[in-house]
C-alpha cells in the first residue's frame, strides 16, 4: 500500500518546470503569491506576477509549476575545425582551436564552426 503525501509550499525561490526563476513572496487564503522571470531573447529580466496552489501548481500555465523536480540546461559555446579528413576536437575558445590548425601538420583547416549547446542535463542520451 502506498500512500501519496501532498507537498505545501511556502515563501522563497523557486525553479519552475520551464527552468525559469521564480519568487514566493506571500501566502493568501491556500494560494501562493509571487513572480516569475520570463527573460527576453536579449537575455534582460521580464518579471510576470503569478499565483500557485500550495503544491506549486499554477493556475495559468503548467510550465511555470514550482517545487517539482527540473532538469538543470547546459549552455555552452565551442568551436570546431573541419579538415578535409574530417572534423578536429571541440574546443572551448576559438584561439584553442587556432592552436590545434597550426599544430595539424598534415591536414589544412577547410573551416572553423562555432558550436552552440543549449540543451536540457540527459537530452540525447536515450
Amino acid at each position: 500500500m502506498s500512500v501519496e503525501v501532498e507537498k505545501e509550499l511556502g515563501i522563497g525561490q523557486y525553479v519552475t518546470r520551464d527552468g525559469q526563476q521564480a519568487e514566493v513572496f506571500a501566502v493568501v487564503d491556500g494560494m501562493l503569491y509571487g513572480r516569475v522571470n520570463h527573460q527576453l531573447s536579449n537575455g534582460s529580466p521580464c518579471w510576470f506576477g503569478m499565483a500557485w496552489y500550495l503544491s506549486g501548481t499554477a493556475r495559468s500555465h503548467s510550465g511555470n509549476d514550482i517545487g517539482c523536480e527540473v532538469q538543470p540546461r547546459v549552455k555552452a559555446k565551442y568551436w570546431l575545425n573541419i579538415y578535409m579528413g574530417g572534423p578536429g576536437l571541440l574546443r572551448k575558445t576559438w584561439e584553442e582551436s587556432l592552436i590545434e590548425a597550426s599544430r595539424n601538420d598534415t591536414d589544412n583547416v577547410l573551416c572553423r564552426v562555432e558550436i552552440k549547446v543549449d540543451a536540457k542535463v540527459g537530452e540525447g542520451l536515450r
